[in-house]
């Protein structure tokens, strides 16, 4: 049998920003950021996608899909991937990860938040240092 052509539904989408920073307050740039939502709290669906700029500022979308700015409402942990520290084959040597490793995986990371049903929410993340 064939599916339907609707699709999955997405869930509740809610706005959702905020900031990457050190320990010493300062901001990170080019830090793709994941809210993936905890399906042991009921919350299903797709993690809402960003990057950081130059200011450390980010903004998530439903997926990574710009025409769907937000996050599933609920419990989501946060992960975060170093996009600078990425080795490609044109670089001689690998940059470090500005942040702890910890940060790389939903089953390791201590940052959970919830996502509010209520518009422009904004989270101030602060991440330890690098264990590499």
């Amino acid at each position: 049998m064939v599916a339907g052509c609707g699709g999955v539904k997405a869930p509740p989408l809610t706005e959702v920003s905020g900031t990457i920073k050190d320990v010493d307050g300062n901001p990170l740039d080019g830090i793709k950021v994941s809210f993936l939502p905890d399906p042991e709290q009921g919350v299903l669906g797709s993690p809402g996608i960003g990057e950081t700029d130059a200011s450390g500022k980010f903004v998530l979308y439903y997926n990574g899909d710009k025409d769907k700015p937000g996050s599933a409402v609920g419990s989501c942990f946060v992960i975060l991937e170093d996009i600078k520290a990425i080795r490609t084959s044109r670089d001689p040597e690998p940059t470090l990860r500005r942040f702890h490793s910890k940060y790389v995986k939903a089953n390791s990371t201590d940052i959970k938040l919830n996502v509010k049903d209520e518009e422009g929410q904004s989270f101030d993340i602060v991440v330890d240092p690098s264990d590499d």
